[in-house]
């Protein structure tokens, strides 16, 4: 029974792995294509049409759709690593007689020493440029509406990537909705505290 567990165990965490090495060479390869559809519209919008042409917002609006579609396949990859530490980790250990003190690999690989974003800090910097060039292009430009439809919903969609960037781990294993709750509950306690500062209630000392 203990070995029909372990084997379980142990085929279930190969096909996550399999899994993970997938989604990670679909990221890879999506990354890529950014790279070259981003640069090269930049380069024949600025080439062909001028350099401060409103048209460069395309490639920005275009830099973050691909960043969501890249981040969906990092989300991906952390929910089945958190699966395999939480759920299979533990009875592989427990099965194989582990030593406590020396972690599996999602375990080692949850640890902040452990963490490696080099590609993706890179990526999302490219983002970053094509969304200030777009916004420097609409700027030397005489005012318009039409400009401002633009670039509000330029700036909320590059601050919503940006979110998504930095947590992709807790969106794995809480939900983006739980991050949501958690910033409104700070929110919350931040303009408790304020008013008790401000107002002099919450003194009981006299």
């Amino acid at each position: 029974m203990k070995h029909d567990k372990f084997e379980l165990a142990w085929n279930l965490m190969t096909e996550l792995r399999k899994e993970i090495r997938q989604a990670q060479m679909t990221r890879t390869q999506v990354i890529g294509f950014k790279i070259t559809i981003v640069s090269t519209g930049i380069g024949l919008i600025a080439a062909n049409i001028n350099v401060t042409s409103p048209l460069l917002i395309i490639p920005a609006y275009a830099a973050i759709f691909f960043d969501l579609l890249i981040n969906s396949y990092s989300v991906s990859i952390k929910r089945a690593g958190y699966y395999c530490r939480i759920h299979i980790e533990p009875i592989l250990r427990k099965c194989a007689k582990w030593p406590e003190q020396s972690p599996l690999w999602e375990e080692y690989m949850s640890q902040p020493r452990a963490v490696q974003r080099l590609s993706l800090i890179g990526n999302f910097g490219l983002t970053c440029l094509s969304v200030i060039i777009a916004i420097l292009a609409l700027f030397n430009h005489p005012y318009s509406t039409t400009y401002f439809y633009f670039l509000i919903p330029l700036i909320l969609f590059t601050l919503y990537d940006f979110i998504i960037f930095l947590r992709p781990r807790h969106i794995a294993e809480r939900g983006f909705g739980n991050i949501k709750g958690q910033f409104w509950v700070k929110n919350n306690r931040l303009s408790t505290w304020l008013k008790r500062k401000f107002s002099g209630r919450g003194n009981t000392a006299d």
